[in-house]
């Protein structure tokens, strides 16, 4: 599989005759002194596991394109539709995912950090996943909600940025640890980065967050930015199981305990699915070796389907069948069983709130009750196929409410109609609707964990009517 690397000779598209929009870059010469650098940058960081991945990955969906790296972008960011000027000939490339990296040539520690994160757009992008399906029209960050899409494909993502940490014999530097609340380390920028590695690490994003004060804020759209930018992370509630498949941060904690259980990366198979892949097994390192069962796995669901998360356990789990057991283990371990059984979701939360209050001996004797016959009992059923992954998963039910917000923490005057599914909707997220107050918005995530979820529109309009 060809490697190109490139340099962006424009940030700006261009549309061609046949009026497909393109992005322009030119190859690098293989002695260009930036060439020399993004290669080494490439192996003396780790990241050749994921360039292996990727070569092994188009191997195996016989992809012919070449995998094209573009230096000297804005940002890091996938990208699609690519003009590549090489060896004094120009060819169109209208349909090739390429991921372009922010290049300060100085100091190349943001390519570093993010460059398996780009890279693994472009290989969800071969397997058929399509951005386009998420419906969130607002900000992502590791503690919001958005929708199963999104948080798929950037949970995935963020996994494979501590992954690459890990690789690198990653140390925390002095104070890096602290919990900068309170100063001017608490940017959402430097605080979401420590909560991508941290709490992913930690599993906090199945909890919601603490509530912002409602009456701090002249306006709904700068409540709803500081619900989803907070930086006073403070565990609450857990979510119910679609909120869960709906955070990244809950999605990328879910594909950490895959990667940290060694069983997973450790058990090879038979030569001939390393043989699919373009490789054998002798070449392939651990790390390398999980993913590629991940990206197997994933060849073998509808990326476009809302149940895509459990589809992917699922199917991992008839993959490699010697390990499914202890696969669903680490799932359910995971997301406490809320997207198996809202029972044990209530149980877990139950747990929780009384952990809060401090009754130790309470707490002791719950845990001891919900660990031995309930999830024994539940991962049985799991394994035996008379429970499902999602039977606790609620379906999407998309409303546009009547507040506006901005799509982006940088563009604060640009405002569009908030779109979100009744679903997953916090309180805060209720309150976009006209005349809802944060305790009718309370009172509505009460109803639905209540009636495990809202069954239609009209089920939900009729019941915010008659609060």
């Amino acid at each position: 599989m060809k490697i190109i690397i490139a340099e962006a000779t424009s940030h700006e598209t261009i549309t061609n005759d046949q009026g497909q929009v393109l992005h322009c870059a030119r190859a690098l010469s293989p002695t260009s002194p930036k060439h020399i650098a993004f290669t080494e940058m490439l192996e003396k960081n780790a990241l050749m596991h994921f360039v292996k991945v990727g070569q092994c990955l188009a191997y195996y969906l016989k992809n012919d394109n070449p995998i094209v790296f573009v230096t000297d972008w804005e940002e890091p960011v996938e990208l699609f539709g690519l003009r590549l000027e090489e060896n004094d000939k120009t060819t169109d490339y209208p349909d090739l995912g390429f991921a372009a990296f922010y290049t300060n040539w100085d100091d190349l520690s943001t390519a570093v950090a993010l460059f398996a994160h780009e890279f693994s757009h472009i290989w969800l992008n071969w397997l058929g996943m399509d951005i386009s399906l998420s419906k969130a029209n607002k900000f992502h960050t590791s503690t919001s909600i958005t929708d199963f899409y999104m948080a798929f494909s950037e949970g995935f993502a963020e996994c494979l940025e501590i992954i690459t940490k890990d690789l690198r014999g990653y140390k925390p530097k002095d104070g890096e640890l602290w919990d900068y609340a309170f100063d001017g380390n608490a940017l959402i920028s430097a605080r979401d980065l420590q909560l991508r590695y941290y709490a992913v690490k930690n599993n906090r994003f199945i909890y919601h967050t603490a509530v912002p004060y409602a009456e701090d804020f002249d306006t709904y759209a700068n409540l709803h930015m500081a619900h989803i930018t907070s930086t006073a992370f403070t565990p609450e509630r857990i979510k119910n199981g679609s909120q869960i498949l709906s955070s990244e941060g809950a999605v990328a904690s879910i594909f950490y305990q895959i990667y940290a259980h060694d069983m997973f990366k450790n058990t090879y198979v038979d030569e001939g699915f390393y043989q699919a892949f373009g490789t054998i097994a002798l070449d392939v390192d651990p790390t390398s070796n999980l993913l590629l069962k991940i990206m197997c796995a994933m060849t073998k669901i509808d990326l476009k389907k809302p149940s895509l998360m459990t589809d992917f356990i699922r199917a991992y789990g008839e993959c490699f069948p010697g390990e499914k057991a202890e696969l669903y283990n680490a799932f359910t371990r995971t997301t406490h069983f809320a997207t198996v059984s809202s029972e044990a979701r209530d149980l877990f939360g139950e747990i929780y709130r009384l952990g809060r209050r401090g009754a130790t001996e309470i707490v002791v004797d719950k845990i001891k009750n919900v660990r031995n016959p309930l999830t024994v009992d539940l991962r049985e059923q799991l394994l035996g196929g008379q429970l499902n992954l999602d039977g606790a998963v609620y379906d999407e039910i998309w409303i546009t409410g009547d507040e506006k917000i901005p799509p982006t923490p940088w563009e604060p005057n640009v405002k569009v109609p908030y779109q979100f599914n009744v679903n997953t909707a916090t309180a805060i997220d209720f309150m976009a609707l006209e005349g809802v107050s944060l305790e009718m918005g309370e009172r509505l995530v009460r109803i639905r964990e209540e009636q495990q979820g809202f069954k239609m529109a009209d089920d939900f309009w009729h019941i915010k009517r008659n609060l």
